[in-house]
């Protein structure tokens, strides 16, 4: 039978810091972020924000953008065996321009939305998403790249 354990009177409770816990319900902060909740609604939201948009994330979201562009447009001869999915050369080489523009646009030195961040970064975290589906319509990944470009902001 679990044991509750109670605080003891004057001992104070260790609590995860913020931005701990923010990385912990990443994916729930990230929806709420992408479907455009003003980071400043809740602390975690804003810690998650911050996180998002800070250079440090958002150059590695632009490096990993401009990777898959180059892995895309590699013909892909043989069978490799690696954990890394496959990107979709079709829906690399169609939305290239777009993929380019975004990358650029996490780069500038007006941070974007971080609405614009998260979409960025689930095109290549969502490792069945239109980044890598065999199964995506023709031109998914153009459409996804352009939609998380315009919530980047002006």
């Amino acid at each position: 039978m679990p044991v509750a354990i109670e605080p003891c009177a004057g001992v104070p409770v260790p609590r995860i810091p913020l931005s701990w816990s923010a990385r912990l319900h990443a994916e729930d902060l990230d929806r709420a972020l992408a479907q455009g909740m003003s980071p400043d609604a809740t602390p975690m939201l804003r810690a998650r924000a911050r996180w998002l948009t800070s250079p440090t994330q958002r150059r590695v979201v632009a490096k990993g953008l401009n990777s898959s562009v180059r892995r895309g447009a590699i013909p892909q001869t043989r069978i490799a065996l690696t954990t890394r999915v496959r990107v979709s050369p079709e829906a690399a080489g169609d939305a290239r321009e777009t993929l380019e523009q975004l990358a650029r646009r996490l780069l500038s030195p007006d941070p974007p939305a971080v609405a614009g961040v998260v979409l960025a970064r689930r095109l290549l975290t969502d490792g069945i998403g239109p980044m890598y589906s065999r199964i995506a319509r023709p031109g998914d990944l153009r459409r996804a790249a352009d939609h998380a470009l315009l919530a980047c902001g002006p």
